[in-house]
C-alpha cells in the first residue's frame, strides 16, 4: 500500500496538525509572494477539469469500445466527436513527459482519433537520474519541434539551469532526432519557436561567471544546422524567431535583435515581458506583470495582476511602439500559448481588453497550462496515469517509461476526451526512436576530447581490467566492492533526518568499525559532522527542546529534491547496497573565464561531485582536504552520515545569511518560510560582503534563484499546489520553473510517496 510519508518524527513534535502546517505553507507563500509579487490564483469549480478556467464545463466523450481510458478517441466517434471531415484533417496535438528513462515527445493525429505515438525519447549515457525533464516548441509547419532537455538534477545546479540542457531537433512526421553541439538554458523560455523553420535556444550565465551576458543560437529545424550564436550584454530572455529577426525582452524592454548581435528597442514595459508569441500576422503578444486594477475607488492592497500586450508586424520593424492591450487578470490564473499555425490562444481566467486581433483569441474554456495543437483543433493538459500525480517515488517505481494521461479538449465540439499511453509503446518511427538515446555532441564520452566547442578534455580513459574507476575526480569511486552504500527505505531517511535536526543521530547511530563491510573504522554520524548552533539562538547551544533547530520538513523536503530519497543509485532497492547516487561523477562545470577555447561550452574534466541523500558536495573532489577520508566515505555511503552533513551546511547558511542581515518574518527557525535565504544559500552558496572586492562586486546569495530572476516563470504559483489550494503534484514534471528555495518549501509541504511498510 502506499501512502504519503508522514512528517512527524516518533515522538510526534515535528509535524504540525493538519490546518497549522497547511497555514505555515501558505505563510511561506506569502512570503514569497511579497518577495516577488506572486498571489495565488482564482480558485477553480471542483468539477472542472485540471487547469481549467473558472466557470468551465464540457460534456465527456463516450467510448464506444467500452475501454475506460483508451490510448485514442475510438473510430465509431469519431465522426461526431471530431466531424465528418476529421480524416483529412492536418491538425497534430503534442505533450511531453519525463521519466528515468528519458524526455520523451508523444504526437497525436487528427485522422487517426489523436492516437499517441512517441516521436523520440531523448536522453545521455553517463547520467543516474530518476527523471529527465526539458521544454520543446514546435515550428511553424507543425512537423518539427525544439527540445531542450536535462536530468532532474541539472534543475539544482545554478550552472546546469542556466546553460546545462542538451538540444535537440526532431521530425515529427520520421522520428528523426537530429542532436545539437550546442547546450542551451532550462528555463521555461528555451527553446522558443515562432515564425517559419527556425527555433532559438538562448544560454545564460550564472552567479559564478564574472560577468553576465546571454548567447543566442538560431537553429534552422529543417537542416539542424546552427546559425553563428549571438552574444549579448546583460540577460536576454523568452527569445523568439521572427521574419524581423529575434524579438527578445532585454529587462523591462522589448527588443529585436539582428543576425549581427544589434538591438533595436521596440517597446518599454513596466516590467520584464514574458511568454512571447509571435502570430501569423508577424506581431508578438506578451505578458506584463502590473499593480491591480482599482474597483470602487480602492487598490487591492498587495494584488498583482497582468496583462497580455501586443505589438504588430509595423511596430517591430519601426521601434519605440506602444503595445496594445488584450485581456488582464490575475497574475498566476492564466498564461499564453500559440498553435504551430500562429494563432495565439490566452488560457485560464483572464478578461479581453476590447477587440482581439485576428491572431489571438481568448475562448476562456481552457486550462492555464493547455497545450494547443499545430492547426489549433484541440488542446491538451498531461498528467500521469497512476492517478498520485507525483514524479517521485521513494521505492523506485520511477524506473522505466511511465504511463502518460492526456486531457484533450475538443475546440470545435466542446467535448473532452481523456486518454492514456505508454511513452516509447507505439512509436512514430522504431528505427529512430531507438537512435533517441545516442549521445549527443555536445557530450563526449569518457576517454575523447569535446569535438567542436574545444572545451576540456573528458576524465582519463579507465582501465579495462579494473571497475573501480580510477579516472574519477570525485572522492569515492563507483564499482568498489567495499565501498558501497546502503539504500535507506523512507522511514528510516526519515527517522535520520528526525533526529538529525535535534542532534539525535549522536545518540542513537553509533557505527561500529567495517559497518557493511565498508571497511570503515567506526564513527558517529554527528561527530563526524556536528551540527551548528543557529544563530539568535538565545541559549547558544544545541538543545533538542527547543524550537532553535532546522525543521523536520525543511530537510526532508532538501532531500526529496536533491536525491529523491536516495543514497544510492536509483537501481538499488531500499535495503540492499550498491554505487553511491553521485550526480556528477566524471565532471560537469562551466567556465566563462578564458580557460577553454569556448567559454560557454561545457568543460567535462571537472565536476561537483554531489553525493548521496542530500547531495553534498563541499570537500567531496579526489584531492579535496576540506573533510578527512572518513568523513568522505562516511558521507558518500552511510545516509545518517550524509543527512547529518547535509543538515551541518544548511545550520551554517543559516548562520551566514542571518549574520548578513537576510531574515524572514522575524527569523525564528520553527517557521518553515524563515528558512528561505538559507535554502537559497544552500543551493546557488553565500558570498560574505567582505569578499565582494575578490567576486566582482557582488555579495550575498546568488541571481540564479532569485524569485524574481526571468529565469523563472513570472505567472507561477507555489510549488506543489493548485490554484485551488490543493496539491497539484504535476509541477514535478517542469521544475525548471521555480528557483530552488520554492521547490524545497514545496516539497515539505507536499511529501513524496513512499512505501510505509518498507522495514
Amino acid at each position: 500500500m502506499l501512502s504519503r510519508l508522514s512528517r512527524e518524527s516518533a515522538a510526534g513534535r515535528h509535524r504540525p496538525a493538519g490546518p497549522t502546517r497547511t497555514k505555515a505553507h501558505l505563510t511561506a507563500v506569502c512570503t514569497t509572494a511579497l518577495l516577488v509579487g506572486l498571489l495565488p490564483g482564482t480558485a477553480l469549480a471542483s468539477d472542472a477539469p485540471p487547469g481549467a478556467a473558472a466557470g468551465w464545463s464540457a460534456k465527456t466523450l463516450k467510448n464506444a469500445s467500452g475501454r475506460e481510458l483508451p490510448d485514442r478517441i475510438p473510430a465509431a466517434d469519431r465522426a461526431r466527436d471530431l466531424g465528418s471531415g476529421y480524416r483529412a484533417s492536418k491538425d497534430r496535438a503534442w505533450t511531453t513527459s519525463g521519466d528515468a528513462e528519458g524526455f520523451h515527445l508523444l504526437v497525436a493525429d487528427a485522422k487517426d482519433g489523436y492516437a499517441w505515438k512517441t516521436a523520440a525519447t531523448l536522453s545521455e549515457p553517463g547520467f543516474d537520474t530518476d527523471a529527465w525533464v526539458g521544454n520543446a516548441c514546435v515550428t511553424r509547419s507543425g512537423k518539427r519541434a525544439a527540445v531542450a532537455y536535462a536530468p532532474r538534477a541539472f534543475t539544482n545546479k545554478p550552472e546546469l539551469m542556466v546553460r546545462g540542457a542538451f538540444a535537440a531537433v526532431v521530425d515529427l512526421t520520421t522520428g528523426k532526432v537530429t542532436k545539437l553541439a550546442n547546450t542551451a538554458s532550462l528555463a521555461y523560455f528555451s527553446p522558443g519557436c515562432g515564425t517559419g523553420e527556425k527555433a532559438v535556444f538562448t544560454q545564460l550565465t550564472h552567479d559564478g561567471d564574472k560577468r553576465s551576458g546571454t548567447r543566442l543560437v538560431s537553429v534552422d529545424a529543417t537542416s539542424g544546422k546552427s546559425a553563428k550564436p549571438v552574444e549579448l550584454e546583460g540577460q536576454v530572455t523568452s527569445a523568439v524567431p521572427t521574419d524581423l529577426g529575434i524579438v527578445a525582452a532585454h529587462g523591462p524592454r522589448l527588443v529585436r535583435i539582428g543576425a549581427d548581435g544589434r538591438e533595436k528597442e521596440i517597446a518599454r514595459t513596466r516590467t520584464v515581458p514574458f511568454q512571447l508569441r509571435p502570430d501569423r500576422s508577424g506581431g508578438v503578444t506578451f505578458i506584463e506583470r502590473v499593480p491591480s486594477a482599482a474597483k470602487s475607488g480602492k487598490k487591492h492592497s498587495g494584488s498583482v495582476e497582468s496583462v497580455a500586450r501586443r505589438v504588430g508586424a509595423g511596430q517591430i520593424a519601426r521601434g519605440r511602439a506602444t503595445p496594445a492591450t488584450l485581456a488582464r487578470g490575475p497574475l498566476t490564473a492564466w498564461d499564453l500559448t500559440a498553435a504551430a499555425d500562429g494563432t495565439v490562444y490566452i488560457t485560464g481566467n483572464a478578461r479581453t481588453q476590447g477587440t482581439l486581433p485576428g491572431g489571438v483569441k481568448n475562448p476562456g474554456t481552457l486550462g492555464k497550462d493547455d497545450r494547443i495543437s499545430t492547426r489549433a483543433d484541440a488542446a491538451v493538459a498531461t498528467t500521469w496515469a497512476t492517478g498520485d500525480g507525483t514524479l517521485l517515488r521513494t521505492e523506485g517505481a520511477g524506473d522505466g517509461a511511465r504511463t502518460v494521461r492526456t486531457q484533450l479538449r475538443l475546440l470545435d465540439t466542446g467535448g473532452t476526451a481523456v486518454l492514456e499511453a505508454l511513452p516509447g509503446g507505439t512509436p512514430l518511427a522504431p528505427k529512430q526512436l531507438a537512435g533517441g538515446g545516442s549521445t549527443s555532441p555536445a557530450l563526449p564520452v569518457p576517454g575523447a576530447t569535446t569535438g567542436t566547442s574545444g572545451a576540456g578534455k573528458s576524465a582519463l580513459a579507465a582501465s579495462p581490467s579494473n571497475p573501480v574507476e580510477a579516472e574519477r575526480t570525485c572522492a569515492v569511486p563507483r564499482n568498489d566492492a567495499r565501498e558501497q552504500a546502503l539504500q535507506p527505505t523512507p522511514r528510516q531517511a526519515e527517522w535520520a533526518v528526525d533526529q538529525a535536526v535535534i542532534d539525535g543521530l549522536y545518540k542513537w547511530v553509533n557505527r561500529p568499525a567495517n559497518w557493511n563491510n565498508t571497511g570503515m573504522s567506526g564513527y558517529t554520524p554527528q561527530t563526524l559532522f556536528p551540527l551548528p548552533v543557529l544563530e539568535g539562538d538565545p541559549n547558544s547551544v544545541v538543545d533538542r527542546a527547543d524550537e532553535w533547530h532546522i525543521p523536520a520538513q525543511i530537510l526532508l523536503g532538501v532531500t526529496a529534491q536533491e536525491s529523491n530519497m536516495w543514497q544510492a543509485t536509483r537501481t538499488v532497492v531500499p535495503g540492499v547496497t550498491g554505487n553511491p547516487l553521485i550526480g556528477n561523477y566524471y565532471g560537469i562545470a562551466y567556465s566563462s573565464d578564458g580557460d577553454q577555447a569556448d567559454p560557454w561550452a561545457v568543460n567535462w574534466a571537472k565536476a561537483d561531485c554531489g553525493y548521496g541523500i542530500t547531495q553534498v558536495t563541499d570537500g567531496m573532489r579526489v584531492g579535496d582536504t576540506q573533510l578527512s577520508t572518513a568523513q568522505k566515505e562516511a558521507a558518500a555511503l552511510d545516509y545518517t552520515a550524509n543527512i547529518a552533513y547535509g543538515a551541518q551546511i544548511l545550520s551554517n547558511k543559516w548562520n551566514e545569511t542571518r549574520i548578513a542581515g537576510m531574515t524572514v518574518n522575524g527569523g525564528k527557525p520553527k517557521y518553515i518560510e524563515n528558512w528561505f535565504f538559507a535554502l537559497w544559500a544552500y543551493n546557488s552558496g553565500f558570498h560574505p560582503q567582505s569578499a565582494a572586492g575578490s567576486n566582482g562586486g557582488k555579495w550575498g546569495v546568488g541571481w540564479t534563484n532569485n524569485p524574481a530572476n526571468p529565469l523563472w516563470k513570472e505567472n507561477r504559483g507555489p510549488f506543489l499546489e493548485s490554484s485551488s489550494g490543493g496539491d497539484d503534484y504535476s509541477h514535478a514534471a517542469h521544475p525548471q520553473d521555480w528557483p530552488y528555495q520554492e521547490k524545497v518549501i514545496g516539497w515539505a509541504a507536499r511529501p513524496i510517496l513512499g512505501d510505509v511498510q518498507a522495514g
